[in-house]
């Protein structure tokens, strides 16, 4: 599972050209996966980070996005156990 596959704040998620920026937000993710202390501290980690991504860099979290990056960062963590 890569993060472009649930990543599509601004509707480019399936384009191989956004891949590669998709690709940069994996280390932020694994980070947050392999120090977790539970799975609940995984899912928010994970979940704050995309938000974070989304709010401070691409500045379009909307309420929409931030209960798909719940559900994304829910299907990562299921995926990383």
């Amino acid at each position: 599972m890569h993060p472009h596959d649930g990543m599509g704040p601004i509707g480019v998620g399936d384009a191989p050209e956004a891949w590669d920026e998709h690709e940069s937000y994996a280390p932020g993710i694994a980070h947050r996966l392999r120090d977790a202390s539970d799975s609940d501290d995984g899912a928010e980690g994970v979940a704050e980070f995309l938000n974070h991504v989304e709010r401070d860099f691409m500045e379009n979290l909307t309420e929409e996005r931030h209960r798909a990056n719940g559900y994304l960062a829910r299907s990562l963590l299921a995926w990383h156990e």
